[in-house]
């Protein structure tokens, strides 16, 4: 596994590699209705839009990433997500409900792309620059898994993945644990010597807050501190937003 500090980030210009030009790299969305913490979450209406719309504004602004697309299950719980995505111009992949990770795999072949972005729909407030950070660093590296996960030192609600489709096939064919299946990059963790693991890590460690909505009480701490920006949040870069936090400081 490689570490790259902050100041190790980069941007990398219109790279290509096969006949995948590095804008093209898809940002596939997980997103279902039947959360166990929290139903229905991702389409909770906070000030009168879903909670998902947010996160897909601040995706719209990537430099670097290519088609958003919502993963959802086939099952009828999800239904109002598909109707939404198709009120909204958005694409919406369906697949499995609990086997999550075939459900991102036929999601990510369908794109035709030899990578995605992983994201996850309870992150309303996800900072779009650290997806194109995580792109850049998948161009410049090429490993099989871009993440800023391993170890986390970025708040609940700002994880990004980048994913090679050919490791990403070859995680697929060998988990086999249910929890594999639903957690869709648990694989590569647990066995971090099969695959090249390329980690990023935040000026300071912001661990501990949370900007993630995963139950219904971190609505109103979404609700703060959406209200406590100057801006759009999409505008708002991630150390500003926290150095705003009760506790936070920003570089």
């Amino acid at each position: 596994m490689r570490v790259e500090s902050r100041a190790g980030a980069t941007t990398v210009g219109t790279t290509t590699v096969g006949t995948t030009p590095m804008g093209a790299t898809p940002v596939i969305v997980q997103a279902r209705m039947t959360s166990s913490r929290f139903p229905g979450k991702v389409l909770h209406p906070v000030g009168g839009r879903p909670l998902l719309s947010f996160l897909t504004e601040s995706l719209s602004h990537c430099r670097n990433a290519g088609p958003i697309v919502i993963a959802c299950s086939a099952e009828a719980s999800d239904d109002p997500i598909a109707d939404y995505c198709e009120i909204s111009g958005l694409r919406c992949h369906r697949g499995p409900l609990h086997d999550v990770m075939a459900r991102f795999l036929t999601a990510a072949e369908a794109l035709g792309a030899a990578q995605f972005v992983r994201v996850c729909g309870d992150s309303p407030l996800l900072d779009h620059r650290l997806i194109d950070r995580a792109i850049a660093l998948f161009w410049r590296h090429a490993p099989d898994l871009v993440t800023n996960l391993h170890p986390r030192t970025f708040p609940a609600g700002q994880s990004v993945e980048v994913v090679s489709l050919g490791a990403f096939r070859a995680a697929v064919a060998d988990a086999t644990a249910p929890e594999d299946r639903e957690h869709v990059t648990r694989f590569f963790y647990r066995r971090a010597e099969r695959f090249e693991i390329v980690n990023f890590t935040a000026e300071r460690d912001w661990s501990a807050h949370r900007m993630a909505v995963d139950e219904p009480g971190d609505l109103a701490r979404f609700t703060t501190q959406l209200g406590s920006l100057p801006g759009p949040h999409w505008t708002i870069p991630l150390a500003a937003r926290i150095g705003g936090l009760p506790g936070g400081r920003a570089a």
